[in-house]
């Protein structure tokens, strides 16, 4: 498909995003179905558009247009809509963000504890469903695909995660959670202290190369 025809088919997703926000069971004891249905809908039609997305949005992301979107989307660097953000929020009752490896259909990420290899496994098969590639790196190194970099944390009781994203100048930056702030870092350490993720330890560091379509 062309660029065109991709951004033509992401805008089709709105009214089917829509459709499934206003639905509504017909019976009262229907509704902690429904809210099951609507999470897994929703989830569907997420995919669909990171996988649409990430062949048109800028192949080197830039921190500056990120801001409605969770820690771990902000590293992949993936814009995502208002309307994504504000109709999951009141339709969930919950913020919206996505967990290592729901793309890839495994369970939201605070339901078990994660070892160090099922957090990598996990990461991996959503890159996968997203057609990303990814290359082993290091905080260090130079990207050597044409990509950009990020770091993998693990909470050190295997029930949360954390990433960090290199920008093109050499700084590295993150989103805490889903707050809209970004930081910015000359020394990727800092950011362990400063926002209390001292429980966090540093996994690796990744070279991602999107499937971007070029212009």
């Amino acid at each position: 498909m062309t660029r065109s025809e991709i951004r033509l088919k992401m805008a089709t997703i709105y009214p089917k995003f829509m459709a499934i926000a206003m639905a509504l069971p017909l019976k009262m004891e229907d509704y902690e179905a429904s809210y099951d249905q609507k999470y897994h809908k929703f989830l569907e039609l997420f995919k669909e558009y990171l996988q649409l997305a990430v062949q048109v949005q800028p192949a080197i992301p830039s921190d500056q247009k990120l801001r409605n979107t969770s820690n771990y989307l902000y590293a992949l660097g993936i814009a995502i809509p208002t309307y994504f953000r504000k109709t999951y929020e009141r339709e969930m009752v919950d913020q919206f963000g996505i967990d290592v490896g729901e793309l890839s259909g495994s369970i939201p990420f605070g339901d078990s504890i994660i070892s160090e290899k099922r957090f990598l496994e996990r990461l991996y098969s959503d890159l996968d469903a997203l057609k990303i590639q990814a290359y082993d790196s290091s905080i260090t190194k130079r990207p050597t695909h044409e990509g950009f970099k990020i770091a993998c944390f693990l909470e050190k009781n295997g029930t949360d995660f954390h990433f960090m994203r290199e920008n093109p100048d050499g700084t590295w930056s993150q989103k805490v959670g889903r707050a809209k702030k970004v930081y910015t870092y000359d020394d990727i350490e800092d950011n362990l202290t400063e926002h209390n993720l001292y429980d966090y330890d540093y996994v690796k560091t990744l070279e991602l190369v999107k499937p971007t379509i070029k212009r």
